[in-house]
């Protein structure tokens, strides 16, 4: 009987699992609020360059629509990270 494990072992092995899996996803949510952070510190930083600049009413839309494409994409690829995490199957009691 030593190659199975005890019920109490198995429930405990899906505690650990359950426990990973949550501190994860605490991980990548903290990673997805600090990326927004420096998303929102980026785009203070860069409109203000660009105000400085006195750039035209067109350049300044055509600077804010690149900024955010890509603050999109980076967001994106976080949500797909997150999304992995908790498409993997849970273990549960």
């Amino acid at each position: 009987h030593d190659q199975y494990m005890s019920a109490e072992q198995l429930a405990g092995h899906a505690l650990a699992r359950a426990d990973e899996l949550e501190r994860q996803l605490a991980e990548h949510s903290l990673t997805m609020q600090k990326a927004e952070a420096a998303a929102a510190a980026e785009t203070t930083r860069v409109v203000g360059r660009i105000d400085a600049h006195e750039l035209s009413t067109n350049a300044k839309l055509d600077a804010a629509n690149r900024l955010v494409s890509a603050l999109q994409a980076q967001v994106t690829t976080l949500q797909a990270r997150v999304a992995e995490l908790e498409r993997r199957p849970k273990l549960s009691g």
